[in-house]
């Protein structure tokens, strides 16, 4: 009796054994794993970043310039005041002086170069006003994801392309189409902001409208493209920039595509639907959208895929 006993304890043992690995076999191969890309730190925004602030101080230059129309005021004296034009030499003539080096000096320090002068057995404590009231320099605000953001000037007449080829050109990253915003009623001495209640604002394709030629006192924002990230079972996980047409398999290509175990079997996509980040499921044929976070599975053993709780 006890032999039959023994028996019959050892087998339900050995069943229950047998049921425990299975069900940790089980587990082992069905484990989830929650992917983390520390990098998504360092992007604010993956969808792209807003258009870029205006950086304090920037102003049209205030340097006189060659062709430049010189409005000079004398006070109490109407017979030296007047328009003058700065020379090719750079020089002003003003009555009773002879030529008066201006080019390259401020308003504030022509005005007190001129004062100067005219005290010099002309005036007694002489008051003098210089402004810019014409100028055939032109000043072009370039802002954005350029080697040298700032202030252009020149003489000619530019295209915006041009123009971005003398600020250093748009970075890798930069979106195909910028913002120009101009000024309806007069021009800028400062960059215009995009949303000015004041300013016309017109966005251009730099493939095909690089040749559009920009006004003095234009303002160009360079966006950055937007970004999408990719992550789980691809070779080389992290942001990429946005493509328009991109589709899931082309983001995949992107990123050195599949890694060992990595699957299209259970694509899913993180994105932002009216400002609120949704899971979605997705297909290699799926459309992107900047600012997309791509999860491609990967198996563990190669049998089951890995999931996300």
């Amino acid at each position: 009796m006890r032999r039959r006993s023994d028996s019959g304890f050892f087998g339900i043992a050995l069943l229950l054994g047998v049921l425990v690995v299975s069900m940790i076999g089980a587990i082992s191969v069905r484990h989830y794993t929650r992917y983390t890309l520390p990098e998504m730190q360092s992007i604010d925004d993956p969808a792209g970043p807003p258009w870029p602030r205006i950086p304090s101080g920037l102003r049209r230059p205030s340097a006189i310039q060659i062709g430049d129309t010189l409005a000079v005021s004398v006070k109490n004296n109407d017979d030296l005041t007047g328009e003058f034009v700065v020379d090719d030499g750079g020089d002003v003539h003003l009555p009773l002086l002879g030529p008066q080096p201006v080019a390259g000096r401020t308003v504030e320090a022509a005005s007190a170069q001129l004062a100067a002068a005219l005290a010099q057995g002309y005036l007694v404590d002489p008051h003098v006003a210089v402004t810019i009231v014409r100028s055939p320099a032109r000043t072009i605000f370039v802002l954005g994801i350029v080697k040298s953001p700032g202030a252009v000037v020149t003489r000619d007449e530019l295209s915006l392309a041009n123009v971005l080829t003398l600020a250093g050109g748009v970075a890798p990253a930069a979106s195909g189409t910028v913002l120009v915003t101009r000024l309806t009623d007069r021009v800028a001495d400062v960059p215009t902001p995009v949303n000015d209640a004041h300013a016309q604002t017109l966005m251009f394709d730099l493939s095909s409208d690089g040749g559009v030629t920009l006004r003095d006192g234009d303002t160009i924002y360079v966006r950055a493209a937007g970004m999408i990230v990719v992550i789980g079972g691809v070779v080389n996980q992290g942001p990429y920039v946005f493509e328009p047409g991109m589709t899931v398999a082309q983001a995949i290509a992107l990123s050195g595509g599949l890694r060992e175990g990595g699957t299209t079997r259970g694509l899913r996509i993180s994105r932002f639907v009216n400002g609120v980040r949704k899971d979605i499921s997705a297909q290699p044929a799926t459309m992107l959208t900047p600012g997309d976070v791509l999860r491609v599975r990967a198996r563990m053993f190669s049998l089951e895929p890995v999931g996300w709780p």
